[in-house]
């Protein structure tokens, strides 16, 4: 016996959903382990935010594990 853990394409491969899907990953590419913050501040691109923003990227180690 075999276990996926990816999800079927029920779709045919020319459906206007699979197109937009396959455009999206030649751009961002496929990751299964990934985690996206959005963040909505004008004031974002500040030196004090960015050197935040630094400092909160060194503290999520990539070898870090995270308990959810």
């Amino acid at each position: 016996m075999r276990f996926t853990y990816t999800e079927a394409n029920l779709l045919p491969d020319e459906h206007e959903v699979n197109l937009k899907y396959n455009a999206f990953l030649k751009i961002f590419g496929e990751e299964g382990n990934l985690i996206v913050l959005g963040v909505k501040d004008s004031s974002l691109f500040t030196v004090e935010k960015l050197n935040a923003w630094n400092r909160f990227q060194i503290v999520l180690n990539p070898t870090m594990k995270l308990k959810l």
